[in-house]
């Protein structure tokens, strides 16, 4: 397994947040406990600032039952710029309106055009958040994703859809 780069990580991160954002929109709209379907769209992209080996990632979520919300996450980089990568975001957090869901995120990206424009596709993405925080205490989330994005400019978007409970 190779630690992704900052931007081969936002790939990774985008895919947890999204799935983090469905679990909150499921947690929103259960009642009594029970699983929820949803899915949804994240948007997300690198910050200007790093610190000691990790890159810090955030964007904006939609989600079919939470609504908007943001996402971000923590990965380590990595200087692999083509190729396959397997991206671990080690600490994913959806934010929402009543709390937030915390937890990891694992994705496989498919470099496809590097050097030269960086395009690459992200398959085979689960995430599973298990610490909730406010309205999101005791619920947790897992899930599928899939995306594109550019290991160039670290802008990915991910689809997903998960469970709530």
């Amino acid at each position: 397994m190779l630690r992704i780069g900052r931007r081969a990580g936002a790939v990774a991160a985008l895919a947890i947040m999204v799935a983090v954002a469905s679990a909150t929109a499921g947690a929103i709209a259960a009642s009594g406990g029970s699983a929820r379907q949803t899915s949804g769209t994240a948007y997300l992209g690198p910050t200007p600032k790093t610190t000691t080996g990790l890159v810090y990632y955030a964007g904006f979520n939609s989600d079919k039952l939470l609504g908007q919300g943001a996402v971000t996450y923590t990965i380590k980089p990595t200087s692999a710029s083509s190729g396959t990568i397997t991206a671990t975001a080690k600490k994913v957090t959806l934010w929402t309106t009543n709390g937030t869901l915390t937890g990891t995120g694992t994705a496989t990206l498919h470099i496809t055009n590097q050097p030269k424009t960086g395009d690459d596709t992200v398959t085979g993405g689960k995430l599973k958040l298990t610490r909730g925080t406010g309205g999101q205490a005791g619920h947790s989330m897992v899930g599928t994703f899939t995306g594109a994005g550019n290991i160039g400019t670290g802008q990915y978007v991910f689809h997903y859809k998960a469970t709530y409970k």
